[in-house]
């Protein structure tokens, strides 16, 4: 569970993804995560680059995401087993920018 990074995705009881954007260690333990919610963030994504919304599209591009990870052969961590494991999780304040321009 010490191998978080950014871009990694979580998962919660109710089916909903998160996408990391920050970790923050103390040494090499991890203590914190900032996440959005990955939804949100491919909405976001698809209005931004002057896309029409549909909620297919943006649920397809999500899904992609998603088996980019799985490709990639990264863990899809549970958020509740890192809460259990005292990580501090932050939600991105959506006022705010996108901090990797959307990558």
């Amino acid at each position: 569970m010490q191998q978080i990074k950014e871009q990694d995705i979580l998962h919660d009881e109710y089916g909903n993804y998160y996408e990391v954007l920050a970790v923050q260690k103390d040494g090499d333990k991890v203590k914190a995560l900032e996440v959005t919610n990955l939804f949100f963030k491919e909405t976001f994504k698809t209005q931004a680059a002057g896309g029409e919304f549909s909620a297919d599209s943006v649920l397809a591009a999500m899904n992609d995401r998603i088996a980019q990870v799985q490709q990639a052969e990264r863990p899809i961590y549970a958020l509740g087993d890192l809460l259990m494991n005292r990580i501090a999780i932050y939600a991105m304040d959506v006022t705010k920018p996108f901090s990797d321009s959307l990558a």
